[in-house]
């Protein structure tokens, strides 16, 4: 067997012997810490991972939460956008309404007609307000109808300058309701029978036995 240092001496062989001993607790001492310190490493980096985990989380989330909220935004517009453009729709629609001149429709007639069947006849001026568009025209066609051999009525018509607050649609005109022709409350049945309000207005330049209608602007 080779010869180790100090083998044939009891002081050197007990001495290193006695050194090895404590090296040996040494190197345990210092597994213990470095099992220690990896274990706080190993708790540390799970500490990390989570944190980093959690910010990961919170930025996904407010980032959703902006696009949820820009989504939302562009949503609105779009819905805003949508409904100003059937507004502007719906406004075009009206005002080619508003250009199309009034006619007498054939269920206004046929109305009218079944109205006045079995009522006196009666006579009436019509005056179409020149600043009416489509005043005489419209005039002329409800003349023209009450004139029929169908109706019987006697009417004429007249262009005139209609003034005043409220000139719009058509209204019957006479001098006192309690002196006015029964064919003048006729009319105005007939014409609201037919879906053609028509408003009573009082005018003490008309005679007692006088009936006008009058057609303004178009409401």
């Amino acid at each position: 067997m080779p010869s180790l240092p100090g083998w044939d001496s009891i002081e050197s062989v007990g001495a290193i012997a006695k050194l090895f001993h404590v090296a040996g607790l040494v190197a345990i001492v210092l597994l213990a810490l470095f099992e220690v310190v990896a274990y706080v490493y190993d708790h540390h980096k799970d500490v990390l991972v989570a944190a980093a985990a959690t910010l990961e989380s919170s930025t996904r989330t407010a980032r959703d939460a902006e696009s949820k909220k820009q989504l939302d935004a562009a949503t609105g517009q779009i819905e805003a956008a949508h409904k100003e453009a059937h507004d502007a729709q719906t406004e075009v629609v009206k005002m080619k309404e508003a250009a199309l001149p009034r006619h007498l429709t054939e269920k206004e007639k046929s109305d009218l007609a079944r109205f006045l069947a079995d009522k006196p006849k009666g006579k009436f001026t019509i005056k179409a307000d020149s600043n009416a568009k489509d005043g005489r025209a419209y005039a002329d066609e409800i003349a023209a109808f009450f004139n029929s051999a169908k109706i019987g009525w006697t009417v004429k018509v007249d262009n005139a300058i209609i003034m005043g607050s409220d000139v719009t649609g058509i209204w019957v005109s006479v001098k006192d309701v309690n002196t006015a022709p029964e064919f003048a409350g006729i009319l105005q049945n007939a014409l609201k029978a037919a879906n053609l309000p028509a408003g009573g207005r009082l005018d003490a330049a008309l005679a007692s036995d006088e009936v006008w209608l009058s057609v303004g602007l178009k409401q």
